[in-house]
């Protein structure tokens, strides 16, 4: 039944690119969705045996787009370039803590969790300084100010869904390392950015790795029919930053940034994309919620699951 969903899924999609039959495109639509409330009812009334686990770092890399019907494509204009109206200041003290990291860590082999240190500053005074702003913005309306304090920053969170492989249905899964989310980080659908670490002059292997996750959220909201399926996700080793975008077509492109040589810029791409969650959180409860048979999952990564898979952190 998988299989059948998967297949169906891949006509819509080439339906939606090349043809111009809005009835027929309608008509395709339809039965995608009764092809997986279908799967679901059977899945629901017939005893299943759990799918094996597969970790996302277990998967070649240069598959993950093939894997999760992804298309790679070229930046669109402004695409990575912040507006006017979402670049913001430099916090004001994010270069002394920078500097003060530095200075305590010394020659420290620079690994993951050294990078992280750098990152959460980063973001998270992005974060504290675009409130800030906002809310002294005398042209900021009260919904607006509200949305913004309704953003967070969650860490190290579980990700896992169901997919079908050449070789069978797994659970596919493994941790994210942030995620930004409005209102309940339990709810699936406020988890709207999602953030990769690794170690120095790694940050390459994190964007693949990344794109595997933003994939589970994609398709689910896909599914779920929304008109805006799109999802951003940050791959970095705290001085290169990779800003990625699945596109609603299933296209995706990425931009990237040197922290040393324009940190102005890469805290405006981290603005534009905490104003965007902004944006989604002020829409109406109905326009936001996700599909509960999507079979993704978020957890904090300390309770999560035993059957999930583990992420190797290497």
């Amino acid at each position: 039944m998988q299989h059948l969903i998967r297949v169906a899924e891949r006509m819509l999609e080439r339906l939606r690119r090349h043809s111009k039959d809005d009835t027929l495109i309608r008509d395709a639509n339809h039965l995608t969705k009764l092809i997986i409330e279908e799967s679901n009812r059977l899945s629901a009334t017939i005893p299943q045996k759990p799918p094996p686990s597969r970790a996302v770092t277990s998967l070649d890399r240069s598959e993950i787009a093939e894997i999760f019907q992804l298309t790679a494509d070229k930046a669109m204009e402004f695409e990575f370039e912040p507006s006017s109206g979402e670049q913001i200041f430099l916090p004001p003290h994010l270069e002394s803590v920078l500097s003060d990291y530095k200075l305590a860590m010394g020659r420290t082999t620079k690994t993951e969790a050294s990078s992280r240190s750098y990152i959460d500053a980063i973001i998270l005074l992005t974060l504290a300084q675009m409130k800030k702003e906002v809310a002294s913005d005398p042209r900021s309306s009260i919904s607006s100010v509200n949305s913004v304090r309704s953003i967070h920053i969650q860490h190290e969170i579980q990700v896992s869904m169901p997919w079908e492989f050449r070789d069978g249905l797994y659970v596919v899964g493994g941790r994210v390392d942030w995620s930004v989310w409005y209102e309940n980080p339990d709810c699936l659908e406020t988890n709207c950015i999602l953030v990769e670490a690794k170690r120095l002059w790694e940050g390459t292997m994190a964007i693949q790795q990344c794109l595997a996750y933003m994939a589970m959220v994609y398709w689910t909201r896909k599914r779920a029919g929304l008109s805006d399926s799109s999802v951003w996700g940050i791959a970095t080793d705290s001085v290169f930053w990779y800003f990625i975008h699945i596109r609603s077509d299933g296209t995706c492109a990425v931009g990237a940034y040197s922290f040393r040589n324009d940190p102005i810029k890469v805290v405006g791409m981290i603005s534009k994309l905490y104003r965007r969650v902004a944006r989604v959180a002020e829409l109406p409860t109905k326009n936001k919620r996700w599909t509960a048979t999507s079979g993704l999952s978020f957890a904090s990564y300390q309770t999560a699951s035993e059957e999930a898979p583990v992420e190797d952190t290497n």
